[in-house]
């Protein structure tokens, strides 16, 4: 029993050996820039027989990774896209947080304008009143009303603008034409 175990524990790493010397021998793929007949381009890593290969990139084979390196690597990436996942579910819950207060600030506006509109139409509709019953409305009598302003203070000797008075040519007045003597 335990001659097997042995035996098959050495199989399985003779074959995990093979595949990792074929992994390491592996040679370098080559990717391919062909014309095909019709004009168009294509890259590809496998050549088509029809088609002109125009340029060749030779990719060198990636290293042999370890499981445990993988794995890191598989976890850090799923921790990565979890945070992504978390924070484009947050943006997306917030969007529909504020459109739904949007909607809710719409929906209170059009029901404000119809309350008011609704009341100036029973305005409208009402009957003016013909008399009006009540005490007259008078001003509180603690309010008082504003005292005048003070008159600005005027400095000592001074004498407010004047303007000149024009004066005027005198005039003399003139004898009244005397009638002429009459002539005999």
């Amino acid at each position: 029993m335990r001659g097997a175990r042995l035996l098959r524990a050495l199989v399985a790493s003779a074959a995990a050996l093979a595949g990792g010397l074929a992994q390491a021998q592996e040679p370098a793929r080559a990717i391919v820039q062909q014309r095909l007949p019709d004009g168009s381009i294509l890259l590809t890593d496998r050549p088509q027989a029809n088609a002109t290969t125009t340029r060749r990139w030779d990719v060198p084979a990636a290293p042999p990774a370890d499981a445990a390196s993988a794995a890191e690597r598989r976890a850090k990436a799923e921790a990565d896209a979890a945070t992504v996942n978390e924070r484009f579910a947050r943006q997306l819950e917030q969007q529909r947080e504020r459109d739904a207060a949007l909607e809710i600030e719409r929906q209170r506006a059009a029901a404000a304008a119809a309350e008011r509109e609704a009341a100036q139409a029973r305005l409208r509709e009402a009957p003016a009143p013909d008399v009006v019953v009540g005490w007259p409305v008078l001003p509180p009598q603690h309010v008082r009303p504003p005292k005048p302003p003070k008159p600005f203070p005027v400095p000592q000797g001074f004498k407010p603008y004047e303007p000149p008075k024009p004066q005027l040519p005198v005039i003399k007045p003139r004898k009244p034409y005397e009638s002429a003597p009459a002539q005999p």
